[in-house]
């Protein structure tokens, strides 16, 4: 990987003295003397990035705000901006999965420009001016490319907001494979699929660019190569392909942003707690079909067929449907409700109301999901 990609700057360390050495000396670049730190809960000191920062931040002054909810909503947010005004910090440091990196994220952007998560009905925040701390991003699982975006997901009143701002892009990111060791394999699986579905959506999206294809292809490479693996019981070259590939499928929605099966599954994590990359496993299959019925071929090895099989092998199934005790029409009726439609505008097919309600019924309900299947 290259050490600077787009004025991001990317370090891809393979032992956790390395990593110890490169985030120290990027807090030496910045003159880093007060470091806001967004973390997971317990999973912070599991993955073992708790010694990690320690280390690395020697005598500078720290305040760790720790993110136990799987995605950020408003009230974490707001309790964040205070934390961070109150200390005035010269740099934000995030270490964990996407809803940290995106927390992280959101903070500082809420802080900086002075606005209050709880009256922020919205309204797009690309335009404002909003100078904000140098930042560094630590991803602890393999999947949401949150490090490599200028965008975070913020959940009000079980709605899903996308935040847009150039500067929410983070200049410094450093990949560290040990880290994603303390990950179940469920786990694994839920953060590895969603990079997988970030690089098929972006390769057909209505934005798709050479260079966002270009990210895309690396990403399916990898994933193609490495994501059953790191499932099942990953080797060191796994965790670090699965870092990368979330990493280029970053870049890749960067440009495009994600499509249809990403803005059916919000309505599905919000309403019935399906962890994200589960509820993208559910949809993208429907969504590769339907698309594909409309002249707009999948990647290479990743027809819908393809992609229901790969989801059903690594644990990512509709069980949880009957073990809930859900009805699966009202939970298709629920999640089309609820569609985020500014993702699915980003998909390359247009989908009528019809439409949008068949899709759902089929990744909920039908066992076949190849094309041709009606």
């Amino acid at each position: 990987m290259a050490p600077e990609v787009a004025s991001q700057a990317v370090a891809l360390c393979d032992t956790a003295a390395a990593a110890e050495r490169q985030l120290g000396r990027w807090l030496d670049e910045l003159g880093a003397r007060r470091v806001f730190l967004v973390s997971g809960g317990d999973s912070f000191r599991r993955c073992g990035a708790e010694a990690l920062v320690a280390a690395a931040l020697g005598t500078r002054a720290l305040c760790r705000f720790p993110c136990a909810g799987s995605d950020p909503a408003a009230s974490v947010l707001a309790e964040g901006v205070g934390r961070f005004k109150a200390i005035g910090p010269d740099c934000v440091l995030a270490v964990g999965g996407g809803s940290v990196m995106d927390l992280a994220k959101l903070i500082a952007l809420f802080a900086s420009a002075d606005i209050d998560p709880l009256r922020w009905a919205g309204e797009p925040l690309d335009g404002i001016e909003a100078g904000l701390p140098p930042g560094i991003m630590i991803p602890t699982t393999a999947g949401s490319g949150s490090e490599a975006t200028s965008f975070a997901v913020l959940y009000r009143a079980k709605r899903k907001y996308s935040v847009e701002h150039p500067a929410l892009r983070p200049g410094r990111v450093l990949l560290y494979p040990g880290l994603t060791a303390s990950l179940s394999g469920y786990q694994r699986a839920c953060s590895g699929f969603d990079a997988l579905a970030q690089a098929i959506e972006s390769a057909t999206a209505r934005g798709a660019t050479a260079d966002s294809r270009a990210f895309s292809r690396q990403a399916l490479a990898l994933c193609r190569a490495h994501l059953e693996r790191m499932v099942a019981d990953p080797e060191w070259r796994d965790r670090e392909a699965m870092l990368r590939a979330a990493y280029h499928a970053g870049q890749a929605i960067n440009q495009t942003r994600t499509t249809a099966a990403h803005a059916l599954s919000y309505p599905l994590t919000a309403h019935y707690g399906v962890p994200h990359g589960h509820a993208v496993a559910l949809f993208l299959p429907a969504v590769v079909r339907f698309n594909a019925m409309h002249g707009v071929r999948a990647a290479e090895g990743f027809d819908a067929a393809s992609v229901r099989r790969l989801a059903d092998r690594i644990g990512l199934t509709r069980a949880w449907l009957a073990e809930g005790g859900h009805d699966r029409r009202a939970v298709a009726e629920r999640v089309v409700a609820g569609v985020n439609a500014e993702r699915l505008r980003n998909n390359p097919c247009p989908l009528a109301p019809d439409d949008l309600m068949d899709v759902a019924l089929r990744a909920l309900i039908d066992e076949e999901t190849g094309a041709g299947k009606c």
